[in-house]
């Protein structure tokens, strides 16, 4: 991604997979749950829904493709953590993206 931004260019599409545990915090948020997490240790966590938005702020996608296959079972108290890279404003040119749930499909 950050030789795409350096050049100036935009890649046509990103496909982002993620299999593991994750718990549902709201219907477009998933907190996909890292090695260490624990009941303890409950935002040891990502964000999907930041990590989308951070994404498609960047705008070095036309396209990106979130596929989620974990459970999203609700458990209180549970945030994911955004991503670490940040944008400067808004994406120059828009970018779709559609996020698949193992049973839910939201675009």
């Amino acid at each position: 991604m950050g030789e795409l931004q350096l050049a100036g260019k935009r890649g046509r599409r990103l496909y982002f997979y993620f299999s593991g545990h994750g718990i549902g915090v709201t219907m477009m948020n998933s907190a996909m749950l890292l090695p260490k997490w624990t009941t303890f240790m409950r935002n040891y966590a990502l964000s999907s829904e930041k990590y989308i938005q951070e994404l498609v702020n960047k705008g070095t996608f036309e396209e990106i493709y979130f596929f989620m296959d974990c459970c999203r079972n609700r458990i209180p108290g549970v945030n994911g953590q955004p991503p670490l890279f940040g944008s400067p404003g808004p994406a120059p040119q828009p970018t779709e993206y559609m996020l698949c749930y193992g049973a839910d499909l939201i675009m």
